[in-house]
């Protein structure tokens, strides 16, 4: 997995880094949650290791971010710091962290957040493609592939949207296919089928 490790203390972060890289991960490095957000923003990683006390972006502001940032599919965050007490956990697992660990990190207990890391990131993976499968099928005709008809009530509002703010106008252009209902009957469905795919390619390209 690629996972970045966030610490404003050189040691501790090379520690971490080393360890990640230990177990097989590619390890990232960020010096402080400023520096971890642009790296997120950048280029997001699967699992995110990051201190809670930090200057400038601390580790629950970092966790807030990454969790509002819906885009760019699921980061596994994990809190690492010193604080163990009840209600740091609780603060940092509201703030939007699936896992804690105190420091120093244990290389077992670093091994077991990743393992479980793996499986929830992979589970994140699989929504969102059955989701980008359902929006496509949702919109796009199964035997043509062309756009249905909500894709086209959508496109026409952007058009509409984009005219009015710019000025611009736009067309639309409607076809017919000439006798191909006689076409159908007296050639079949499956030849009718093959019809409009052959004309959906032509409007396509």
């Amino acid at each position: 997995m690629r996972i970045l490790v966030v610490d404003d203390e050189p040691l501790s972060r090379r520690l971490v880094e080393a360890a990640v890289t230990r177990l097989g991960h590619f390890a990232t490095t960020a010096e402080d949650g400023q520096a971890a957000w642009h790296c997120i923003t950048q280029d997001r990683p699967e699992v995110l290791i990051t201190d809670l006390m930090m200057p400038r972006v601390d580790g629950l502001e970092l966790c807030r971010r990454v969790r509002a940032d819906t885009g760019g599919g699921y980061t596994y965050i994990i809190l690492a710091t010193v604080l163990g007490a009840a209600q740091d956990v609780v603060r940092g697992m509201e703030a939007g962290a699936d896992d804690y660990l105190i420091k120093p990190v244990d290389l077992f207990a670093l091994q077991t957040r990743l393992i479980a890391a793996q499986r929830v990131t992979d589970l994140h993976a699989e929504l969102d493609r059955h989701r980008a499968q359902l929006a496509h099928l949702a919109r796009h005709d199964p035997l043509t592939g062309l756009a249905n008809r909500r894709s086209l009530e959508e496109d026409l509002e952007v058009l509409q949207a984009r005219s009015r703010r710019y000025g611009h106008g736009f067309a639309v252009a409607m076809c017919d296919i000439d006798r191909f209902k006689a076409y159908n009957d007296t050639h079949g469905h499956q030849a009718g089928d093959q019809a409009l795919r052959a004309v959906a390619a032509a409007i396509a390209g």
